[in-house]
């Protein structure tokens, strides 16, 4: 550190002094000791001390630039934008040959949003430095921000023209042209570089776009391919002749271009991806495109062997051609190769609770808890799941912890909400059951499944009958012609022993498909039981045991022809 802060003495300093041949030499000690405690401080990022040290400096001799082009510097990493550009113009004043103050100087004016001052500044870099390449681009660039394209072109020109044909100015001028819509001299801006550099695919890739935009397929085709003579491997061409064919029509070679495109291992995964994508909609509109998309996501797998997307885009597909246990198998193999992917545990959770498969659904749950123990889907699966095989209190543990990370998502929070009604209305604590189906319906006055559900623990407890009446008829007029509702308003009708109503509604209901459930045509049962049809009552108890063999209380009525509830 001493050499290098000695160097910098000697490189700001003996410039310096040269600028003051009459400082004494008391104040040049005093001068190099401030100067060199400065760099010391500054080299520690002791910035405070080290502002304070440079000017001491400039008190001593305001005359000598170095200073005030640390200072500039300073100020600049501390994002003091006035203060730096103030002294690093004083800087530059006092020595304006100096080509590193006057390099920070246009920075900071460019920073400063100040670009045609820094226009100016970079334009004396060039003068300075016609061979360095990067003042040019800067210079440009500053143009560019004034919206001075055509001067930024003849900047990079002028590169050119004194350093010899560059590729990243030729793409700097061409991305010009585009945005200025001048088609043609991009077009000529890129051929003047292949006449000396035939074999650059890259360039050769924009010039065929660019012909495709200006609506010259032809010659874009050839343009094609040639490249496809160069580098037949090159996935990106191949996507490129698959829009050209069948933008003309020709579906069959397009595709081909497809599976060429898909086979390369040059072209990106995420290119791949996008492509496949595009037929998700198609799937069940055209049988021929649902071949396509399923050749294209083989090809996918068996190029991306390690690649997570592969699989991932795959599972994607099945799932949208509801392909749903292939769709599992394809993103627990995603997983194995990237299990930080919250999506995919997301989307194997919902498929296995679709499937009821619980005891997946527990063991995927916990795992994916592991990686994201602050997931709220993840606890709510899994205190579905607990719920599922009785472990009431594991699920409220769940459902309760999971509750916490719920943010800005009423749909989840009403799901949780509602679950742990279910579980406390399960393990009979009926207060603390009510209080949650009571939070969930005011986010969703409407939910029809709340509405059911808790009017029909009610209608168990032979509490609350007219609050969960009223409950109970706003669900039917919400979904009409549903078996499950129209049996719970029924079973109401029961308790408050209204019966002839009640035989209305249980007859809706087995009208709707009720006649496939034990529970409902128990209930039926125990209707006519209560009308006095003893004999049509036992009839309906055995078609539910029919439905429920393993019932002991439908074997006892039926026994005893009697009433058990």
């Amino acid at each position: 550190m001493l050499n290098k802060i000695t160097i910098l003495l000697l490189l700001f300093g003996l410039t310096a002094y040269s600028q003051s041949s009459d400082i004494s030499e008391k104040n040049k000690f005093l001068f190099d000791k401030s100067f060199f405690k400065a760099m010391n401080l500054k080299n520690l990022e002791d910035y405070e001390g080290a502002l304070k040290s440079f000017k001491k400096c400039i008190e001593i001799n305001s005359k000598i630039s170095a200073p005030y082009y640390e200072l500039a510097r300073i100020y600049k990493k501390t994002g003091d934008n006035v203060l730096a550009e103030k002294n690093i113009k004083e800087a530059n004043r006092l020595s304006s040959k100096n080509k590193w103050y006057l390099y920070e100087y246009a920075q900071i004016l460019f920073q400063n949003n100040k670009y045609q001052e820094s226009t100016k500044q970079y334009e004396r870099l060039v003068e300075m430095e016609p061979k360095n390449k990067k003042y040019y681009f800067l210079l440009a660039e500053s143009q560019i921000y004034q919206n001075k394209l055509k001067e930024a072109i003849k900047t990079y020109n002028l590169c050119q023209n004194i350093n010899g044909s560059d590729k990243v100015v030729t793409i700097q001028i061409y991305k010009i042209y585009m945005q200025l819509l001048d088609k043609k001299n991009a077009i000529n801006i890129l051929k003047k570089y292949l006449e000396k550099v035939e074999d650059d695919i890259d360039l050769l890739q924009m010039l065929a776009e660019t012909y495709f935009l200006s609506d010259q397929k032809e010659k874009g085709f050839e343009t094609l391919q040639k490249i496809s003579l160069l580098n037949p491997q090159n996935g990106t061409l191949h996507i490129t002749l698959a829009d050209y064919y069948r933008d003309s029509g020709d579906n069959e070679k397009s595709f081909n271009e497809l599976i060429l495109a898909f086979k390369s291992k040059d072209l990106n995964i995420e290119t791949k991806a996008s492509v496949l994508a595009s037929y998700f909609s198609l799937l069940e509109i055209s049988v021929e495109m649902k071949s396509q998309a399923f050749q294209l996501a083989e090809i996918l797998v068996d190029v991306h062997q390690d690649d997570y997307m592969s699989f991932a885009m795959f599972a994607d597909l099945l799932y949208a051609d509801k392909q749903y246990q292939k769709a599992k198998e394809q993103y627990f193999l995603a997983l194995e190769r990237n299990n930080s992917k919250q999506e995919i545990w997301s989307q194997v959770l919902f498929i296995q609770a679709d499937q009821r498969n619980f005891l997946e659904l527990q063991s995927t749950s916990r795992e994916a808890l592991t990686f994201f123990p602050m997931n709220p889907l993840f606890y709510y699966f899994n205190g579905l799941s607990n719920k599922w095989f009785e472990k009431y209190d594991q699920a409220i543990e769940s459902f309760t912890t999971g509750l916490d990370f719920v943010v800005d998502n009423d749909l989840l929070l009403i799901e949780y909400y509602s679950s742990l009604g279910d579980v406390y209305h399960d393990i009979k604590e009926y207060s603390k059951s009510d209080n949650y189906f009571e939070k969930a319906l005011k986010l969703d006055s409407n939910n029809v499944i709340i509405l059911n559900n808790y009017a029909y623990y009610l209608s168990l407890r032979r509490e609350k009958l007219e609050k969960a009446k009223k409950m109970s008829y706003q669900a039917n007029i919400l979904e009409p012609n549903n078996g499950t509702y129209q049996d719970t308003y029924a079973w109401i009708l029961y308790q408050q022993q209204n019966y002839f109503e009640a035989k209305e509604w249980i007859n809706k209901a087995i009208e709707n498909d009720g006649y496939k459930s034990a529970v409902i045509i128990e209930h039926y049962g125990d209707i006519l039981y209560e009308l006095g049809d003893i004999k049509n009552a036992v009839n309906q108890w055995k078609k539910a045991l029919i439905l429920e063999p393993d019932s002991d209380v439908l074997q006892q009525k039926i026994k005893d022809k009697k009433l058990y509830e």
